[in-house]
């Protein structure tokens, strides 16, 4: 089917609103525009990407935070050192918190004793005899430092959430370009229907 157009030239009408077609992308159909290949072909390179970058990321984040961690496993294990905390007042009854502060006597720190702020649960009675670490320098109480097993697991988690998050992405990047692809459409078939619209209606109807 043909259309005339007010300049007597004919027109096919699938041509002319570029509409049909968006998701099918048959070889050679003549529905098929510029724009429907390109979100096609953009969708088989982010999934090739994707099966190409995918094992090479996982294993690169895993040796990168396992390097990292273990960093941190020798400088914690170089600056802290275990010691004794004797808690010298009853800790306050907090039932909202989890831990809250207390003053204690350190021993055993490689100094003589000295008072410091431990980290006890709610109703800590005074007396009480904790393990703690220590920092060297300052002889303020910290936490345990990292393993090289936590070393290990946080580099394997960090691996395995690049497994979902690099599809994410890539399913992001082909989102966004068929919004843009969808708005290039959606302006051009209405400046040619703003075309076709009149010879559907009759308003430039060859009357001879």
């Amino acid at each position: 089917m043909s259309l005339r157009t007010p300049h007597g030239r004919h027109r096919r009408p699938g041509r002319a609103l570029g509409v049909l077609g968006t998701d099918r992308h048959t070889a050679h159909s003549p529905l098929e525009r510029t724009s429907d290949r390109i979100q096609s072909w953009a969708g088989k390179i982010l999934v090739v990407l994707i099966l190409l970058a995918l094992p090479a990321a996982v294993i690169g984040t895993d040796a990168y935070v396992y390097h990292l961690s273990m960093h941190t496993v020798r400088v914690q294990a170089a600056t802290r050192r275990p010691a004794t905390a004797q808690v010298l007042r009853n800790a306050p009854m907090v039932p909202s918190q989890t831990t809250v502060a207390a003053a204690a006597r350190v021993t055993g720190a490689g100094r003589a004793p000295y008072v410091a702020t431990a980290s006890v649960t709610p109703g800590t009675v005074a007396g009480t005899i904790l393990s703690v670490w220590v920092d060297k320098r300052t002889g303020a109480i910290v936490s345990a430092p990292l393993t090289a097993s936590q070393a290990s697991h946080d580099a394997g988690l960090a691996a395995a959430m690049v497994v979902p998050a690099l599809p994410l992405a890539a399913l992001g990047l082909w989102l966004a370009l068929r919004r843009v692809l969808d708005r290039m459409r959606a302006a051009r078939w209405d400046k040619e229907w703003e075309w076709i619209e009149p010879q559907w209606s009759g308003r430039y109807r060859d009357h001879s």
